[in-house]
């Protein structure tokens, strides 16, 4: 078992100690090698790896099947890349084992499967460097297992991997494996809604929640990105139709932790579920039925937009949705509001744009299409209007902000 002082600065004893310049070297030439064959984008033949094997001087056999494993954290405070690497080395100690990084929070190993090692070793391992990481830098360590392959058919497995790891929809620290995904892979399941609106109609939201935390537990193993933003959607309907039901005005969030968590919400199983938990704690609070006081046309249709930032707003479409005329919801807004109903779905749209750019990390073109824009240069067009500054400036803006902050 790995063990250590309990401070972000300890740095194992093996690490402290200089290894042999022979065996340095060896290191070096084996993620070279790695970095190269995995990261070729084609699989070679096997007269190529050869070539390329006789290159590198490396004794690898390419009669044994190798094993890919690849290592995601969000986070690097306290451990830098290199002592990151030297760490895997250590705990990963098997002959010809090969350390490979393909960005600042993804690395790997590929480890040479021959006749005394097996998967169950390579997970067991990975499961005290998940705990170990976790115990000494708090760090949330994501582990994904591919299966035995021989050097040929390693690069294709590689992106397979890869895209297991940018697909995750958990932010949890456990280990995924590639078996287990593929065999599990089935079409969406989508939940109960008319079960779930019931429980909201009857205020049982513990149950609902629990049913929830169900549903998700159940469905992680094949859960998808695009699984969890489909839940999430039908999950917000089934919200905004009970609460449009009840003429209930329930605000989004009411302080920076609550933006952060629905800013968030789409981004992993865990985001989701803190989002939810925070809706129906604020249910929770409301004042009795007979306490509730109906809301007017201009709180509905903020409440919509609010709701369907990621949709196109027109006028038309909001009056449709509170029955009105759209010139005269139009005067009815800018008087209680004090400005035009366009003018604000423009501001709400541009505070989330801007929300999304400096607290994710998501493309700016995704960025533009999660508040309504499918045409991205009109979405940076309005966008520089609103804030004197482009998209990517504003976001580079903030991280120099948060860097100096740290200083």
């Amino acid at each position: 078992m790995l063990t250590g002082p309990q401070n972000e600065h300890y740095i194992p004893e093996a690490l402290k100690h200089s290894e042999p310049r022979k065996k340095m070297h060896n290191d070096r030439m084996l993620s070279a090698f790695w970095e190269e064959l995995l990261e070729n984008g084609s699989s070679l033949s096997n007269e190529e790896i050869d070539i390329k094997l006789y290159n590198y001087r490396l004794p690898l056999d390419m009669a044994v099947p190798y094993l890919i494993v690849l290592f995601s954290v969000k986070y690097r405070e306290g451990l830098s890349l290199r002592n990151e690497e030297n760490l895997v080395q250590c705990i990963f100690r098997w002959k010809n084992t090969g350390f490979f990084r393909v960005s600042m929070t993804v690395s790997g190993i590929v480890v040479p499967m021959e006749r005394t090692m097996t998967v169950d070793m390579v997970l067991g391992q990975c499961e005290e460097y998940i705990q170990f990481l976790s115990d000494i830098w708090k760090y949330k360590l994501a582990v994904f297992v591919g299966i035995p392959l021989y050097m040929d058919k390693l690069t294709g497995h590689f992106n397979e991997l890869m895209a297991m790891e940018q697909g995750a929809v958990s932010s949890a620290a456990r280990i995924y494996r590639y078996e287990d995904a593929f065999a599990q892979k089935r079409p969406y399941e989508p939940p109960d809604g008319e079960i779930w609106r019931l429980m909201l109609e009857k205020g049982m939201y513990d149950k609902l929640y629990d049913a929830i935390e169900a549903y998700m537990a159940r469905e992680m193993p094949a859960m998808r990105r695009h699984y969890l933003n489909r839940f999430m959607h039908e999950f917000e309907q089934i919200l905004y139709r009970f609460l449009s039901g009840k003429d209930i005005h329930l605000p989004l969030f009411s302080d920076e932790l609550e933006e952060m968590i629905y800013v968030r919400r789409y981004d992993s199983v865990e985001n989701a579920l803190s989002y939810i938990r925070n809706m129906l704690e604020k249910l929770r609070r409301l004042p009795a039925a007979g306490g509730i006081q109906e809301k007017s046309a201009s709180e509905k249709v903020r409440d919509y937009i609010a709701g369907h930032l990621d949709k196109e707003l027109t006028r038309e479409i909001l009056a449709e949705r509170v029955h009105m005329n759209a010139d005269y919801l139009g005067r009815v807004f800018k008087k209680e509001n004090g400005i035009s109903l366009m003018e604000y779905v423009t501001r709400e749209k541009m505070l989330m744009a801007r929300q999304l750019l400096i607290k994710t990390e998501l493309p700016v073109s995704e960025v533009a299409l999660r508040v309504g824009y499918h045409n991205f240069a009109h979405f940076s067009t309005v966008f520089r209007r609103f804030y004197g500054a482009s998209p990517v400036a504003i976001r580079h803006e903030a991280e120099n902000a948060d860097g100096h902050g740290s200083d």
